[in-house]
């Protein structure tokens, strides 16, 4: 084997992966996999790469802070990656009544799943956070926490749809369909 051919096939591993992170998320509602571990992955692949590429240069002193990176970078796409992790697992849990009969997602605790987006909500309050918990709380017949959420979306046609489906559920039809 040549010299960085270990590298390079990590690499492609790599590669091989994001190929079938695309894939799943042609038949995937939750978007998070392509949108937020694909930028992570592309650079540790193009990394590792590059990693394979210098290795066969003479060694070069690097300086202080440069020594470092490597781990630093591996560091932060692990605590990105469980961050995203726990989403994935939040998002799994939220929609499992949409998962297949033998998929993991369709045997997780939906409660579990808005338990998990209460959470998120309580650090960062994305908007799509404030969207699922707003149709979490539709769903268990929670009227005001679903109303609580839907205020707290930013305006647009996801607030209006929100708050709509709340008035609509408390039989005010009309004021459902001027939203």
């Amino acid at each position: 084997m040549r010299a960085g051919s270990g590298s390079q096939t990590i690499a492609l591993a790599i590669a091989a992966g994001l190929v079938g992170t695309w894939v799943q998320s042609l038949i995937d509602t939750v978007s998070l996999v392509v949108f937020a571990i694909w930028p992570m992955f592309t650079a540790l692949a193009l990394v590792t790469v590059q990693g394979a590429s210098s290795a066969r240069e003479p060694v070069r002193s690097a300086p202080r802070g440069v020594q470092h990176l490597p781990r630093t970078a591996v560091a932060i796409v692990c605590v990105a990656l469980l961050l995203c992790g726990f989403v994935q697992l939040a998002s799994d849990a939220v929609f499992a009544r949409a998962g297949a009969p033998l998929s993991l997602p369709s045997h997780l605790d939906p409660a579990l799943g808005t338990a998990l987006y209460r959470a998120i909500a309580n650090v960062a309050p994305f908007p799509f956070v404030e969207a699922t918990l707003a149709d979490a709380a539709l769903r268990n017949g929670d009227l005001d926490a679903a109303m609580a959420h839907a205020a707290r979306l930013p305006a647009g046609t996801v607030r209006s749809e929100a708050l709509a489906r709340v008035a609509q559920a408390r039989g005010r039809t009309r004021a459902a369909m001027e939203l």
